[in-house]
């Protein structure tokens, strides 16, 4: 059984139910195994709900260019693609790293998007200056 700390919306993003199910020991052939099994995949299933609830979404605004995507939260990091300006896209997690020079002055928050990669959000406009998608 994998402990509880170690079910993060990022693991449970890249899984279907059916691998969530076997988080849960297998039912015995007893009512208690059968409800134990029921609770715990009832409780997966919430757990996944909510990782899905909590993405906040943006909208890419370079102004032309793509913005870089990166494998981590700074310039430093590798890049692993660009982004059209005026793309949609899903946030699941915000963090601090490197500084960078946005649309709206200097910032040191790095969106991690729904593919596990990173970009500034100095260049992604979400209707707030303030957090969208805590961690």
């Amino acid at each position: 059984m994998i402990p509880f700390k170690r079910l993060s919306r990022r693991w449970l993003g890249t899984r279907g139910l059916a691998d969530i199910t076997t988080l849960v020991a297998p039912a015995r052939r007893s009512r208690l195994g059968k409800l134990g099994m029921v609770v715990g995949l009832t409780v997966a299933g919430m757990l996944a709900a909510t990782a899905t609830a909590l993405a906040a979404t943006g909208v890419i605004q370079t102004g032309g260019p793509p913005l870089t995507e990166r494998s981590g939260p700074g310039t430093s990091y590798p890049a692993v693609g660009a982004l059209p300006d005026g793309l949609g896209v899903q946030i699941i997690c915000q963090i601090t790293g490197d500084v960078v020079n946005g649309n709206w002055g200097p910032t040191n928050v790095w969106d991690e998007l729904a593919d596990y990669n990173f970009v500034s959000d100095g260049f992604v406009y979400t209707g707030t200056n303030g957090p969208v998608a805590p961690c």
